[in-house]
């Protein structure tokens, strides 16, 4: 399979995986790594690939809900200072 067809597919199984993950509050990894897997990439690469998704929708849930006020600020703090650590 040429590469941007593969890069594509990835891309795409990507989005359907993070839409049902909104849909159901989680879960993408369920979806995505395995296919990840699938299409040849190694494991560690695979599941740092997933990781780093899954920040990078955290970090844009979080920014939303605090422009939109729904998040308590310093509960927040509180729990970021918590897992930083960990």
């Amino acid at each position: 399979m040429p590469e941007y067809i593969e890069q594509i597919a990835l891309f795409a199984i990507a989005v359907i995986a993070n839409w049902f993950s909104a849909l159901a509050g989680g879960g993408a990894g369920l979806i995505q790594l395995p296919i990840l897997i699938f299409m040849g990439l190694p494991f560690p690469l695979a599941l740092a690939t997933h990781k780093i998704a899954t920040v990078a929708l955290g970090v844009g849930a979080t920014a939303r809900h605090l422009r939109e006020g729904h998040l308590d600020k310093l509960i927040l703090l509180l729990i970021f200072l918590a897992g930083v650590p960990g």
